[in-house]
Parts: structure tokens; C-alpha cells; sequence
């Protein structure tokens, strides 16, 4: 304040919360290039809102925060008093209808990249204007189509899908990518291909071949090298009911223990792969995301960034004392963010990131730099081939 004549006292030293903020201002301040792009002024009120909203997932909402907010540079010459940004916005849109979109984690995604410039998301399920229509599942996308099975009584009808529009996914790829349906398919496969296929492992479906994989166990069952089974219930999710076996009675027990045993549960079971890739001792698997857009004929783009998923526990090949041991041998993430040594993406990009889920970028850097401290080269076109 103005000087007053009288000692004034000191302030309170700011929250933690507003240090932050202070030090972003900081971090920020000066340079050409920030000026340039308005950096800073953006930067302190993201990190003033992020504090005020404290979510549980800040990373997640300052990606939401930065698609929304994100200062629009002006394009040098207008028609009339428009920019090219306003002309954008004011132009014809391709309008998304998410109405079937259920799931939290897509819906956000959705609501971020339909928030960009030439997008309009249309939430009403009986709008029939629509570019693009989302049917999550099966039942959905055959009540667009007006299937008998499918039409719902004493609510409000939806109509079927104009005939130009485009859907988010192929009809039946659900069933496709159901654990037995795949692993039909890929049988189907070796035995036309072998040579292509062979990294399919061995596997049994369950309970119909139940009696050859309990001949498999007594002959190869036991060692920590060969004999061992994993084991997953067909409609599983999120890890649930996946359990490893080495041993006939062992299966037998941990069968039994399921509910519906008998009434109509089935799984597929794979011979477990007892010598995996480790990074730092850790099991992990890829998450590798492919867009098909034609059957006939076939076409289709795999994303060039991916998704690792590390175990939180480090690895030692299955034994009958550590096969329950889920945080060493299952790296789904919804199992393994429960444990103590989950750990968090602070720099999801940095190659000495431990954290529990990692871009595939990142790992292909990790797996070239433990290969070449063992003097190896690491060949990234023939691992990506």
C-alpha cells in the first residue's frame, strides 16, 4: 500500500498454492517468444484456474483447458472485417452425434477434440443431420439400423441412420476382439500361415478342450520355464478372474472356485510366456491403436505413438509361491495403480521415466539404450516391422 507514515506490517507469506502460480509467472515472464505468442498471461491464469478447480487428474484437465482457451493468432489478411478464425467458426461444421457415448474417459476426449474449430458435437439421439454417428456397441448400432431385436418400447424412438453417414466403428469388431472369437480366428490363421503366425502361443479353449490342456499340464506342467498357463475368463475386463496355472489340480482348484463353473463359463487359456522383455526388471505389455476404414477393400492406419503398461512389481519367472502374485505377472493398469509401486507420468516423454505407463516413443528409447549398455544395437525398424 502508500506509505502511510505508521510501520505497516509484514504480508503473510502467499499459500503454497499461490507460489505455484507466482513461479509460473516467473518461469514465464520475458522473451520474445512468449510476447510473441501470448505465453504468459495464458500460462499463470491455466495454472490460477487448475488451482482453483483442483481436479484429480490435472494433466488431463489442462489438456481439456488448453483445447478450449488456446489464444487464436490471427491470420494476416481478411475479407471484409473476418479473419480466416471467424470465417472458420461461422463455416459449415461436421456435426458429431456422441449421443451413445457413454464411457467417461471417451466422452472427455470427444468433448476436447469436438471443441476444436470445425466440429459440432449434437448430443440429441433423434437428430438426423449428423456427419458422424457414434454406436458404442452392437445393440446400438442396430437400433440405428432399426432391427426388430433392438427397437425400444416407451421411449422415445430412434431413427435410423441417414444414408450418407458415417459410424465410429465396423459392425462386429466387438465380437472379433472377444478373447475365444480371436483366438478361433487366429487358429484359423496359423494353419493357412504358419510362418506369419507362430506368435500366437499354444492355447485351449474352456471348458471344451479342458481335458487336453490337463493332459498338456502333466506332461510339461511344474517347471518355471514351460509349464505354466494363464488363464482368462472370456467376457473378463480390467484383469478380473485372470489366474495362472502349472499344475492339473492347480487349474482344477482355481476352476472350481469360479461361480459359474459348469453354467456357462468359458475362458481361453495360453501357455505363459515365461522369459519376457523386462525394462528395469518390470513385465510390460503394448497398447498399439489401429483405425480400420474399409473391409472391402481392406484399409487401415496404426497410429505411430502407442501406450506401454508396466507391472509394479519386478519380474521373476512363475512358480507355485508367486503365481497369485497379479502386480508381478498382469500388467493391466486397473490392477496395478492399486499397489504401492504404481508411479505416476510426471515428463511422460523423458526417456528415464519409471513411470507405470509410458508412450511407446518413450520405451522404443528406453529398450535402444538397456541394449546398447549390454552392447547390442537395437534395430527399431525390424522391432516396429
Amino acid at each position: 500500500g502508500a506509505f502511510s507514515g505508521k510501520r505497516q506490517p509484514l504480508a503473510p507469506p502467499p499459500p503454497a498454492a499461490d507460489a505455484a502460480v507466482a513461479a509460473a509467472a516467473a518461469a514465464a515472464d520475458g522473451g520474445e517468444y512468449f510476447a510473441e505468442h501470448s505465453l504468459t498471461p495464458f500460462i499463470v491464469k491455466m495454472a490460477q484456474e487448475v488451482n482453483k478447480a483442483r481436479p484429480q487428474d490435472p494433466h488431463t484437465w489442462m489438456m481439456e483447458y488448453l483445447s478450449k482457451h488456446r489464444p487464436r493468432k490471427e491470420q494476416p489478411g481478411t475479407v471484409g472485417n473476418a479473419t480466416e478464425d471467424e470465417k472458420a467458426k461461422k463455416g459449415p461444421k461436421i456435426r458429431v452425434n456422441v449421443s451413445a457415448v457413454m464411457r467417461k474417459t471417451p466422452k472427455k476426449l470427444l468433448d476436447a477434440i469436438l471443441s476444436e474449430t470445425g466440429w459440432e458435437a449434437v448430443e440429441s439421439a433423434t437428430d438426423t443431420k449428423c456427419h458422424v454417428y457414434f454406436t458404442w456397441d452392437s445393440k446400438a448400432f442396430l437400433q440405428r439400423l432399426g432391427h426388430p431385436s433392438c427397437v425400444l418400447t416407451g421411449t422415445e424412438a430412434i431413427p435410423q441412420l441417414p444414408e450418407a453417414a458415417c459410424i465410429n466403428r465396423l459392425p462386429g469388431m466387438g465380437h472379433l476382439c472377444d478373447k475365444v472369437n480371436m483366438a478361433l480366428a487366429l487358429r484359423l490363421l496359423q494353419k493357412l500361415w504358419p510362418e506369419k503366425f507362430r506368435f500366437w502361443p499354444k492355447s485351449w479353449l474352456l471348458p471344451a478342450e479342458a481335458e487336453e490342456l490337463k493332459s498338456w499340464l502333466k506332461k510339461h506342467g511344474g517347471g518355471e520355464k514351460s509349464g505354466t498357463v494363464i488363464v482368462k475368463p472370456s467376457d473378463g475386463s480390467l484383469g478380473e478372474g485372470i489366474f495362472l496355472a502349472q499344475t492339473t489340480s492347480d487349474l482344477e482348484a482355481k476352476l472350481l472356485a469360479k461361480s459359474n463353473w459348469g453354467g456357462g463359463f468359458s475362458a481361453l487359456a495360453q501357455k505363459y510366456l515365461p522369459d519376457p522383455l523386462l525394462i528395469k526388471g518390470l513385465k510390460f505389455d503394448l497398447r498399439l491403436y489401429v483405425v480400420v476404414t474399409s473391409t472391402d477393400p481392406p484399409c487401415a492406419y496404426l497410429c505411430k505413438e502407442g501406450l506401454a503398461r508396466f507391472c509394479t512389481t519386478k519380474y521373476e519367472a512363475p512358480t507355485a509361491a508367486n503365481s497369485n502374485q497379479h502386480y508381478m505377472h498382469l500388467t493391466n493398469f486397473s490392477l496395478n495403480k492399486k499397489s504401492a509401486g504404481f508411479v505416476k507420468s510426471t515428463d511422460p516423454f523423458d526417456v528415464e521415466s519409471q513411470a507405470s505407463k509410458r508412450p511407446l516413443s518413450t520405451l522404443l528409447r528406453q529398450i535402444e539404450a538397456q541394449e546398447a549398455a549390454q552392447g547390442r544395437i537395437f534395430d527399431e525398424a525390424k522391432f516396429c516391422k
